[in-house]
């Protein structure tokens, strides 16, 4: 996780001579701050070290001719073994390839690239959208920035838009024109291991995602997405930490779920969110938090950490994580939009079919993409977690949102996988044996929630550490 910002003035236009990061810049990348600056081109990177502790931003190829800032994790092998750094790849990918660039990367990422010679400029956000990119021009001015609250700063006049995923923006230097957007993976072109089932995808993409250089930990709720992460990282043998906060969740699974990663030694921490502590929670996130405008299905406008209770919890684990060393989390982010269709989805209303209200006998590949996907509900709950790790100074990757399991869903799809909820995860909880909540209700982290049950909390007394510790 890294902080990008960018301004670009058009031809005889001046930079703004004074401007301060926000703090949600530092905080995203606490470990170094360095900027490549031209008459009309001011480019900023604060980053936080987790790989590559060589790798400085933004980079200067061809003589300073080629600049690029890169923000996210690459899993190209090249990245990965050591033998170049992101900001080295992406260089030799543009320098072959030229704007079609970012196909051939494998990750989350957002990239601005500047190409002096040609007097162009590129922006580009993965498929998922997983890394937040905001944009904002006015009188002359284009702003690129990983903060939404950073623009504001500079700009009073109007909100910031977000990048579309999935997309590379190529505008021109001089005039600030947009000249073309470029989607970058077209589903139906992409090939994948067909030999594979999907759990064995599915299996392949955690290890590459898991982070070698750094203390992971999983926030595991009663649910299916993080339940799937926690059963096959300890079935492959890994040993993150495992938080755990048990308000609005199913206990019964919770303990099971605790019972098993204890049988097996893993690090668990219970937080315990007491009555009262919200609204000290809540104060404090949303007196730092990004202030990010999101309208959804029904045109409404959300602010998606101030408007959803569930950052509460989230903020404390991420917030105690930090403190503890712990710089990457494993989400489970993802699951309820691709192998649900979202929300909603309680009872027999388990498919992606249901929830489009399409025919159930038909594969996802027909109703693709369905409303919540990428830049629907996707991306609102996307900027929540990504908002609240960056205030932590915490990288989120998201095993759930790869491309080969999502392409053996859609193109392999199993009709068996409509016994089940969530299809193919609920199957692999099943298959491994991990503690799985088969009600097929749907639920969600409520802090205020009345289920704070006193003797689970006292069964595991040991592992809990109060949320009053956390934010006193």
């Amino acid at each position: 996780m890294c902080g990008i910002l960018l301004q670009v003035t058009a031809k005889n236009k001046k930079l703004p001579i004074s401007y301060t990061l926000n703090g949600n810049m530092l905080t995203r990348g606490p470990d170094d701050t360095n900027f490549f600056l031209s008459n009309r081109i001011r480019l900023i990177h604060t980053r936080l070290a987790i790989s590559h502790s060589s790798m400085v931003q933004p980079g200067t190829f061809d003589e300073g001719e080629i600049v690029i800032a890169f923000n996210g994790e690459l899993y190209n092998q090249e990245a990965q073994r050591g033998g170049a750094s992101e900001i080295d790849l992406i260089y030799r990918l543009y320098k072959q390839h030229g704007v079609n660039y970012a196909s051939h990367l494998d990750g989350e990422f957002s990239i601005i690239i500047i190409d002096l010679p040609r007097s162009i400029f590129h922006i580009t956000r993965d498929f998922f959208g997983t890394k937040p990119l905001f944009a904002h021009q006015s009188d002359g001015l284009l702003e690129v920035c990983t903060v939404a609250d950073q623009l504001r700063i500079v700009n009073q006049d109007s909100p910031p838009t977000a990048i579309q995923a999935n997309s590379t923006l190529t505008y021109h230097l001089d005039t600030l024109e947009l000249i073309a957007a470029r989607e970058i993976v077209n589903i139906t072109n992409v090939d994948f291991n067909r030999s594979k089932s999907w759990a064995d995808l599915f299996r392949i993409e955690l290890i590459r995602k898991w982070p070698l250089e750094a203390k992971p930990f999983i926030p595991l709720s009663s649910g299916h997405d993080s339940g799937l992460i926690a059963a096959i990282s300890d079935e492959i043998g890994y040993k993150p930490t495992f938080y755990i906060c048990p308000r609005g969740e199913n206990l019964n699974i919770l303990s099971q779920r605790i019972d098993f990663l204890r049988s097996r030694n893993h690090s668990i921490i219970i937080v315990d969110l007491p009555d009262g502590i919200q609204k000290r929670i809540r104060n404090a996130i949303d007196s730092q938090a990004d202030n990010v405008s999101y309208i959804d299905e029904s045109f409404r406008l959300l602010d998606p950490v101030r408007d959803d209770p569930s950052p509460m919890g989230l903020a404390s684990i991420y917030k105690h994580a930090s403190m503890s060393g712990c710089k990457v989390a494993m989400s489970g982010q993802g699951g309820d939009e691709i192998y649900s269709g979202g929300y909603g989805g309680f009872g027999p209303q388990i498919n992606v079919s249901y929830q489009l209200s399409e025919d159930s006998e038909k594969s996802p590949f027909e109703v693709y993409p369905w409303r919540h996907l990428k830049n629907g509900r996707m991306q609102q709950y996307l900027l929540k977690e990504e908002i609240i790790a960056s205030l932590y100074s915490v990288e989120s990757r998201y095993p759930l949102l790869s491309l080969p399991p999502l392409l053996s869903y859609l193109f392999d799809y199993q009709p068996s996988y409509r016994e089940f909820y969530k299809g193919p995860i609920e199957h692999e909880l099943l298959r491994v044996g991990f503690p799985t909540d088969l009600s097929r209700f749907k639920r969600g982290f409520n802090p205020y929630s009345m289920d704070r049950s006193k003797a689970f909390l006292d069964r595991y007394a040991e592992l809990v550490i109060s949320a009053e510790e956390i934010w006193q």
